[in-house]
């Protein structure tokens, strides 16, 4: 039987795509059916981030469609079953909503409600999973000679739950091949100092897919050196200082269950246009219209993190072999096309120009240095 699917966005705006699939029989048709509710969040302590969009439907009339996916307007708070409401509510952008709750207490079910376009959702009630610490992070040999792995090991002596899921954010300080004395603003020449540089510069990024572990078949609740990310040796992020900031969170089965076939959903469908292999759900509910499909899960645990530099990268960082040597060019009174900065001072009298990729940090990172860096360069 044809399905009309759709895709949302995940995992901070859109990092990662949900699509879900219903049978024409559960909707007469799409102008009847309206907007689809995404939602992906965890109720956790303090303070929980929930990210809110509208499934964009995959059929012939996709392009005739307002792609703006993010809930912009929704009411957001979350309760517990004996009727503590939390609606502190600050909207960060892109659909991203921010609600203080506080610390989690035992005993007590959490849910999250939502009320946008004119309809009420609702997540289904949870007691608090609380998640235990994380036990170390770090690197080991990958499966190919030049790949490493970064790692994180982890255990639970309460036998909460056999499940887990980690995202992470990442900092690399690098720098480029060549150092660029000065350069050029229009006709305006900038001579560099050592503290106002394009040389140096720091990479960011984070966890584009959802990150699973379980220990449901092993004699104990153990995760050893479960892999977070791979890279090669001569990857840029290990050339100088490396940062990884890890998030941990216990989940349920049914949360485990959810998240995995998401991951396959998407890395079997590739891209928007694909063929769906699978239908998606979760646990949250429309109110208002029970019989309406809402897309996403809520879990409800507590988080933790670890931070770790790893500094001893650097001394098996195998660096590319370097070309931009061979792409200088000389020229005394005019800039070559696409070679806007100027290299070296003077050589007999003759400007010596790179390409920006050689001499510009900004091209695959920015000048904007973490205040708790531990290097001196700027």
């Amino acid at each position: 039987m044809n399905k009309l699917c759709f895709f949302g966005c995940l995992l901070a705006g859109c990092g990662f795509l949900l699509s879900t699939c219903i049978t024409p029989f559960e909707y007469d048709g799409l102008e009847s059916m309206g907007r689809v509710l995404v939602v992906d969040g965890v109720i956790t302590n303090d303070t929980t981030v929930v990210d809110l969009s509208w499934g964009i439907p995959v059929n012939d009339k996709l392009l005739q469609w307002d792609t703006s996916a993010f809930v912009t307007d929704a009411i957001v708070r979350i309760e517990t079953n004996d009727g503590e409401r939390f609606e502190n509510v600050e909207y960060k952008g892109r659909g991203k909503y921010a609600i203080s709750n506080g610390a989690l207490e035992k005993g007590k079910q959490y849910r999250l409600y939502i009320s946008a376009d004119g309809r009420e959702y609702a997540s289904e009630y949870l007691v608090p999973l609380f998640t235990p610490a994380i036990d170390s992070l770090s690197w080991q040999r990958g499966k190919e000679p030049d790949e490493i792995d970064i790692c994180i090991s982890t255990h639970d002596t309460e036998n909460q739950s056999e499940y887990y899921r980690w995202s992470y954010k990442e900092i690399w300080e690098f720098h480029v091949e060549a150092f660029a004395n000065a350069r050029y603003e229009g006709k305006n020449l900038i001579i560099h100092s050592l503290s106002e540089n394009t040389y140096y510069c720091w990479g960011r990024d984070n966890s584009k897919t959802y990150i699973l572990g379980s220990t449901e078949k092993l004699s104990q609740n153990i995760i050893p050196q479960k892999r977070l990310v791979t890279f090669s040796l001569s990857d840029e992020r290990i050339s100088m200082l490396y940062y990884i900031e890890v998030t941990q969170y216990q989940i349920r089965k049914a949360a485990h269950t959810y998240y995995t076939n998401l991951r396959r959903n998407v890395e079997q469908a590739g891209s928007i246009f694909a063929p769906i292999p699978g239908e998606i759900r979760g646990n949250i509910v429309c109110l208002s219209d029970p019989d309406r499909v809402v897309a996403g899960y809520v879990e409800v645990a507590t988080t933790v993190r670890q931070k770790c530099f790893f500094e001893d990268l650097t001394a098996i960082y195998q660096p590319p072999v370097q070309d931009c040597g061979k792409y200088f060019k000389y020229s005394e009174f005019e800039i070559p096309p696409d070679y806007e900065y100027y290299h070296i001072p003077f050589s007999g009298g003759v400007f010596v120009w790179a390409p920006r990729r050689c001499v510009d940090c900004r091209e695959r990172g920015s000048k904007d240095k973490p205040s708790f860096w531990p290097t001196e360069n700027l």
